[in-house]
């Protein structure tokens, strides 16, 4: 895979705040009108600008995103007078500003193919966090007046797997297309359709030199899948447009079946990659085993049979550990308490960037504890990384669960 890219190529400069009541109240505001905006010129520069292509992302509490497409201009609205100057960016009529309230936080960015996007997130929401986290400058606090971030200070910042995800949420593709030998091959291997999650993850696998530490592992190999799922994808996508549809519903058929592969392989490739790292650290499981009321946990160590052995010898549940795997949790990770009713203490893991603290405490009185890959543990307030595993701590508590299992029971 090519080295890894940097934030500043896909951005000119980007610009924080949070929203004040007269800026989104339409008694006051023209609605159509950001000012106070003069930090910036140091994004836009001086002089008059169009902007034929903007984007407007509206994130609501639930961190789904509602998207306004238009137009917008920047400009002085003195720049006749000889000594004073008032900047304003204008745009075109939509419903984005009649979404955000006050409180709200406002990023303003201007993309390196010269696109204007203007997003907004509800305060105290996971994606509030989450753009903080990559936009805010660490040694400042967001206010009322903009923060402003251009493109020499963005430099050094990776796009790894973290900056990806939220990238992502803004509609920004930053995975590598494996042009040439990868896509090929894969041609040459599954033809025009797309073989089974366990398959592909198989095949992503087997195009890397797999570091032994198992945080870093697991990222890599879901970093890998991406790249190569978006590049054969895109070559499918073409080669399906190419033939037509015959009808409205044709089309539409494809289009839902196309978004539910993307949002199922994700899942399963998450699932199928902690396996495969916890195999190279000779862990023993079992996966998606049946339990009580036919529920199918994830992950169930040493294996589904000691986990069956609880219910006549309940003193065994010291050596039995239950993993849930979403790579992100919302209110889905309320689905694990129940998948195995003989193990008190559940373990989720997952890829989210930010999860609220109030939520984390839910999860803690449910005795649900977290397990995150440390590049995007990192991300997590100090305070609540205590209380976080990362994925190298997780296979030590179970490797020692393991190892004593082992010599109470015989086995090796």
């Amino acid at each position: 895979m090519p080295d890894r890219k940097m934030l500043a190529e896909f951005f000119k400069g980007v610009a924080l705040k949070y929203a004040s009541r007269v800026e989104i109240d339409s008694t006051t505001s023209h609605q159509h009108e950001l000012n106070g905006v003069t930090p910036l010129r140091a994004i836009f520069g001086d002089e008059r600008r169009y902007f034929s292509r903007a984007r407007f992302i509206a994130f609501g509490d639930d961190s789904s995103a509602v998207n306004y497409d238009g137009n917008a201009t920047w400009y002085n609205a003195r720049e006749r007078h000889p000594t004073r100057t008032e900047y304003r960016l204008y745009y075109s009529d939509n419903d984005f500003i009649s979404s955000v309230q006050a409180g709200d936080l406002l990023v303003i960015a201007l993309l390196e193919n010269e696109e204007l996007m203007i997003a907004s997130a509800r305060y105290g929401s996971e994606v509030e966090k989450e753009l903080l986290w990559l936009f805010a400058p660490a040694d400042q606090e967001i206010g009322e007046q903009y923060t402003v971030r251009t493109q020499e200070n963005m430099q050094g910042i990776t796009l790894n797997f973290v900056v990806r995800t939220i990238l992502s949420l803004l509609g920004i593709d930053t995975f590598e297309k494996l042009e040439g030998f990868y896509l090929d091959e894969m041609s040459a291997k599954f033809g025009e359709t797309f073989p089974g999650t366990s398959v592909f993850s198989t095949y992503a696998s087997n195009t890397l030199s797999i570091p032994e530490e198992p945080d870093a592992a697991l990222l890599l190999l879901m970093e890998r899948e991406e790249a190569l799922f978006r590049l054969f994808e895109k070559a499918e996508v073409e080669q399906r447009l190419e033939k037509g549809f015959r009808s409205a519903e044709e089309f539409e058929g494809y289009a839902k079946s196309f978004m539910n592969r993307r949002y199922s392989r994700a899942g399963r490739a998450f699932e199928n990659h902690l396996a495969r790292v916890f195999r190279r650290r000779k862990l023993r499981f079992s996966e998606r085993p049946v339990t009580e009321l036919r529920k199918r946990p994830d992950f169930v160590f040493p294996g589904i049979e000691t986990y069956q052995e609880l219910a006549v010898n309940p003193d065994l549940e010291k050596y039995v550990t239950v993993l849930g795997a979403k790579t992100s949790c919302k209110d889905r990770w309320r689905q694990i308490v129940n998948e195995a009713d003989r193990v008190r203490t559940k373990h989720l893991a997952t890829l989210q960037p930010s999860i609220s603290g109030n939520q984390i405490t839910e999860m803690q009185a449910e005795n649900v504890v977290l397990v995150i890959p440390e590049e995007i543990r990192q991300t997590y307030p100090a305070g609540q990384r205590n209380d976080i595993l990362n994925l190298a701590n997780f296979i030590d508590i179970v490797k020692n669960r393991q190892n004593a299992f082992n010599e109470v029971s015989g086995t090796s």
